[in-house]
Parts: C-alpha cells; sequence; structure tokens
C-alpha cells in the first residue's frame, strides 16, 4: 500500500503524484512486497490531520478492517506523512497500534526499528522546520510588498480596483474615480461613494 501527498505548493515545484508515484512503486517491488493498493491527496497540506485528508481518512478506515487489508504504507518522503507534530505522528502512532507500519523512500527506512523510529523523528523535525522557513518566507514577501504600497491580493475594497495587475511588486490599490483625462465612460465606485455621502449629509441636514 503506498500513500501520495503532495500540497499546491510542491506541485508549483515539481514535485508531483506521478513522480511519487513511480518511487513508492519501485521501491514496493524491490522490497518484494504486494502493492494492494494506492491513496492520493493531490493538493492537500500536509498541515492538516488524516481525518482532514480524504483519501488518508478512507486508508485509516480501511487499516481497521479485519482482515487487515496492508500491515505497510509507503509514502515517498517524510513530508508527505505531516507538515507538523500532530498532523505527522498522530496518525502513524495510530497505525503503529494495530500492526501497520509506514515506511520512507527517500531515507530507505520504516518505523518498525528503533532505528527506523529515530529516522522518523528528524524527518519530522524537518519537515516541520522547512513549513515554518516557508511561512516566514510568504509573510515576509505579503509585508515588503505591502509596505511598497503594493497589492497583497484578496477581495478589492469597494471603491478600489487594481492597476498594473500580473506586474510583480507594482500591482497596486487605487481609487476608482474618473481620470484626470475625463474618462468616465463607466460609472466608478469612488464617484459613487462620494455622491451617497453628499447625498445622506444633505438628508440628515
Amino acid at each position: 500500500m503506498d500513500y501520495l501527498r503532495v500540497s499546491t505548493e510542491e506541485q508549483a515545484k515539481g514535485y508531483g503524484i506521478a513522480y511519487s508515484g513511480k518511487k513508492t512503486g519501485a521501491y514496493i517491488g524491490r522490497r518484494g512486497w504486494e502493492h494492494v493498493g494506492t491513496f492520493v491527496d493531490e493538493g492537500v497540506s500536509g498541515a492538516l490531520e488524516a481525518h482532514e485528508r480524504p483519501a488518508l481518512r478512507r486508508l485509516m478506515e480501511d487499516a481497521r478492517k479485519a482482515p487487515r487489508p496492508f500491515d505497510i504504507v509507503v509514502v515517498h518522503e517524510g513530508r508527505a506523512i505531516g507538515r507538523t507534530g500532530r498532523a505527522f505522528w498522530k496518525w502513524v502512532w495510530e497505525l503503529q497500534e494495530i500492526g501497520v507500519f509506514v515506511a520512507v523512500v527517500k531515507r530507505d527506512y520504516d518505523n518498525s526499528t528503533p532505528e527506523g523510529e529515530s529516522k522518523m523523528r528528524k524527518d519530522a523535525d524537518y519537515a516541520e522546520d522547512e513549513r515554518d522557513i516557508i511561512r516566514e518566507r510568504t509573510q515576509g514577501g505579503i509585508q515588503g510588498k505591502a509596505e511598497d504600497g503594493g497589492y497583497i491580493g484578496g477581495k478589492v475594497p469597494y471603491g478600489y480596483r487594481v492597476v498594473d495587475t500580473g506586474r510583480t511588486r507594482e500591482s497596486r490599490l487605487v481609487l476608482d474615480e474618473c481620470h484626470e483625462d475625463g474618462d468616465c465612460e463607466r460609472k466608478h465606485e469612488a464617484d459613487a461613494l462620494r455622491r451617497g455621502r453628499t447625498l445622506f449629509v444633505a438628508m440628515r441636514d
């Protein structure tokens, strides 16, 4: 049995399901194990726990069947297991309690031995550290763009529009109003807001 998981970000970097599947399939063959099935969570974050990943949830349900259909789950690398300590260990320990172990192709180990458990702990730490680094870089990029007056994404506030969309560090929000050259071919939101405020004040007076 193999379990394949890649996040959307990992897919963008070339870590696809097909590539991982080739690695796990070849590993199962080399070890002389029977390949009884594959569970795939594509575009799913490793920070999610087992019950939040559709394929992994089904895998866990199958693992509890009697007779048990498999006794080892093969993954390509440690980060496929999880990106946080809770997401990583909870399902691994749950499987271990019922006699199912997890094997990692990239470092060639499984947690059925003390040596394998030691390697798995290192993989768990590495996966979480890597996630923290990615988050810091992402937040730093967003903050830098915001400090430069750039548009960081999300819903555009009413009364504004985005200009220079798609241009790195140049896209930004501007008031959605008539241009200096008199371009008022459509109803601009900022103008509508000003008109509404004027009418509201007049009514109160």
